[in-house]
C-alpha cells in the first residue's frame, strides 16, 4: 500500500511540476514537450521533426499529424523488447500491476474506436499492439478514402461548373434566336400594316364609273388631271380623219365594290376634249 501512495504521488507531482510545458497530444499516450509555449500544432510538428525524426510535408492537417504521432508510438511499442523473466520486486510486481490495468482500459477504447468508427468486432484474443495495428491501418485507408472523396467531390463540382457555363450559353443564345425571331415578326407586321395602309389608300382613292364619268368627260388635258390624276399609260392614235390620244388608269374604277376594282378604264381624247370612255375588268 505505501509502494502504490508513493507511485501515485510521484506520478502527481511529476505532471504537475511539468505540466506547463507538456501538451497532451492523445490520451494516454506520452506528451510532447512544449517549453516554447506554441500552439498544439506547431508543437507536434516540432517534436515529430525534433525528436521522432519524420520528415512533415508542408501544409499538413492536425489530424494527420496526430495519426503520424500514434503509428510512431505503436510502432516504438512494438519495437521494444520483451520484460525479463526474472523474479520482480515487491514494488516492480505492483508497478506491472497497475499497468496492466491501463493497457485493459486502452485495448476498450481502442475496441470502442474499432467498433464505433470502422465497424470492427475485436476479437478476446486479440492483443492492444494487434488491435492498434488494425486500427492505423482503418485509420490510413479512411484518409485516403477522405482524399479520393475529396477529388471525385472537386471533379463532380468541375463538370458541374462546366454543364451550367454550357446551359447559361445555350439559354443565351436561345434567347437571343427568340429575341431575333419576335424582331423578324415585328418587321412583318409593321410592313404588313403598311401594305395594308397602302391597299386602304388605294381603295379610298378609286371611283365609281359613273362618278369617273362625270369628273372627266368633255374635260381637257388639264382639269382631267386635276380631277382624277395622271394617267398610268398615254398612247398616241392617227387615222385619215381624225387624230385622237389615249388615257390609262389601272384600278381606278370600279361597279359596286372598290375592292375589285376594274382591270383599267380606257379615256379618249380628240381635239383636247375627252369624247369617250371604255371600261375593262
Amino acid at each position: 500500500m505505501r509502494v502504490i501512495i508513493s507511485i501515485l504521488l510521484n506520478v502527481s507531482f511529476y505532471n504537475v511540476f511539468l505540466g506547463a510545458e507538456l501538451v497532451e497530444v492523445i490520451p494516454r499516450y506520452p506528451r510532447i514537450d512544449n517549453s516554447l509555449g506554441l500552439d498544439k500544432r506547431l508543437a507536434l510538428i516540432d517534436h515529430l521533426k525534433e525528436k521522432c525524426k519524420i520528415q512533415i510535408t508542408p501544409g499538413e492537417s492536425y489530424e494527420s499529424l496526430v495519426i503520424r504521432y500514434k503509428n510512431y508510438c505503436d510502432e516504438r511499442l512494438l519495437s521494444e523488447p520483451m520484460p525479463s523473466t526474472r523474479e520482480k520486486s515487491e514494488g516492480e510486481k505492483v508497478q506491472g500491476k497497475s499497468i496492466n490495468e491501463i493497457e485493459k482500459i486502452d485495448r476498450s477504447n481502442t475496441c470502442i474506436q474499432l467498433l464505433g468508427e470502422f465497424n470492427y468486432q475485436a476479437k478476446d484474443e486479440q492483443t492492444l499492439i494487434e488491435l492498434r495495428a488494425i486500427l492505423r491501418r482503418f485509420q490510413e485507408e479512411n484518409q485516403e478514402s477522405i482524399r479520393k472523396e475529396r477529388a471525385e467531390r472537386f471533379e463532380k463540382e468541375q463538370v458541374e461548373r462546366k454543364n451550367k457555363e454550357t446551359a447559361d450559353k445555350l439559354r443565351m443564345e436561345s434567347n437571343r434566336k427568340t429575341a431575333e425571331v419576335a424582331e423578324r415578326e415585328k418587321i412583318k407586321l409593321q410592313e404588313a400594316s403598311e401594305n395594308q395602309r397602302k391597299e386602304l389608300e388605294l381603295i379610298n382613292a378609286r371611283v365609281s364609273r359613273d362618278e369617273f364619268r362625270k369628273k372627266i368627260m368633255g374635260k381637257n388635258l388639264e382639269k382631267l388631271t386635276e380631277n382624277v390624276g395622271k394617267p398610268d399609260k398615254t398612247d398616241d392614235f392617227f387615222d385619215r380623219s381624225r387624230k385622237e390620244k389615249w388615257l390609262y388608269y389601272n384600278n381606278k374604277t370600279f361597279i359596286r365594290d372598290p375592292r375589285k376594282p376594274d382591270d383599267y378604264a380606257k379615256v379618249i381624247m380628240e381635239e383636247n376634249q375627252v369624247v369617250r370612255i371604255y371600261f375593262y375588268e
